[in-house]
């Protein structure tokens, strides 16, 4: 693993002087290193500009937090971009998210929040601003004025959770989540109180619906098209370290054209040898509403297995759909 800090920027500096406190030894002017991880002084005037073209099994970037809402706050997200690209990265496009660190790192900064700094509230943030990188990447965050940047027990809890992904071997099953607003408590409360999942891609309500239809940013009350299509959903599924198994909607919160697709016939990855042109026609068929989609998982069906199933998706003319 390789973290970034800036000695810059306030909160990037108090993490990793704690850092530093618990084993990270100097190297030389702008490196420190902790067994095989190591962690990197930038020095970039703005912690958005770090740079990311390393190899390396994870990016641990450590940055302010900063908010119009006075909250004290330690936050971890995955940075990426849904819509436009306004704070640095690339237009809708997300970045690999490690679901079981994010997931470790905010549960172990609760824990000694809970002990330790009381009045610091503990947030998983949605995805936002950039960059946008190669490797899996997460933001480590303090906020959100100059008092709570520099403070050091605040400092010390990011570094413990820090290290603390770095000696865990828990493993949990991903998430992503669509909902909710930009500190989404119902997906930080499956953070907190489910055992075994963590959610790592989060899209908040807010930008469910906020394109025109060439995908431009628009005033929400001018908005015609939907932001979520068909290759963010894929992104969302796809770059994650972890497999993604599960999709949690709040239901509440959307409308029924955003809620527009229905699964009905599921044929599971075992039965699929049985499938052929009768049941394929039977599945459309037998359906109250006209089947328009075949939804396949790619990652389980081998060339021979989706080529035969492209082929009885445009016999029977329904759209053939990868995730």
């Amino acid at each position: 693993m390789i973290i970034l800090f800036s000695s810059k920027n306030p909160a990037s500096l108090n993490i990793a002087e704690n850092l530093m406190k618990k084993g990270f030894t100097q190297s030389n002017e702008n490196l420190w290193e902790y067994g095989s991880h190591k962690m990197i002084d930038t020095k970039v005037e703005s912690i958005l500009d770090v740079p990311t073209n390393f190899e390396t099994d994870c990016i641990l970037v450590l940055s302010t937090h900063k908010s119009k809402e006075y909250k004290k706050m330690l936050t971890c997200h995955a940075p990426g971009n849904w819509g436009t690209a306004d704070f640095g990265g690339e237009n809708k496009t997300l970045n690999i998210v490690p679901a079981s660190r994010l997931k470790t790192i905010v549960l172990t900064m609760k824990k000694l929040a809970n002990q330790r700094l009381k009045d610091f509230d503990v947030q998983m943030e949605v995805d936002h601003h950039g960059p946008t990188c190669s490797v899996p990447i997460l933001y480590v965050e303090i906020g959100p004025t100059e008092k709570e940047f520099t403070n050091k027990i605040a400092g010390e809890i990011a570094a413990s959770a820090i290290i603390e992904s770095i000696k865990s071997n828990k493993k949990y099953s991903a998430a992503i989540g669509f909902g909710g607003g930009h500190y989404p408590e119902r997906f930080n409360n499956i953070i907190f109180d489910e055992k075994n999942v963590s959610i790592g891609h989060i899209m908040p309500k807010y930008q469910i619906k906020n394109l025109d239809g060439i995908g431009n940013s628009v005033k929400r009350e001018q908005s015609t098209g939907s932001l979520l299509d068909e290759g963010l959903f894929r992104q969302a599924v796809e770059k994650s370290v972890e497999r993604v198994e599960k999709v949690f909607v709040l239901r509440k919160e959307f409308n029924l054209e955003q809620k527009n697709v229905s699964i009905g016939h599921i044929m599971p990855k075992y039965q699929i040898k049985n499938l052929d042109e009768d049941l394929f026609r039977q599945a459309v068929e037998k359906s109250v509403e006209k089947v328009e989609k075949a939804i396949i998982l790619r990652k389980e069906f081998n060339l021979e297995q989706k080529a035969k199933i492209k082929e009885l998706c445009q016999t029977s003319n329904v759209e053939y759909v990868e995730i």
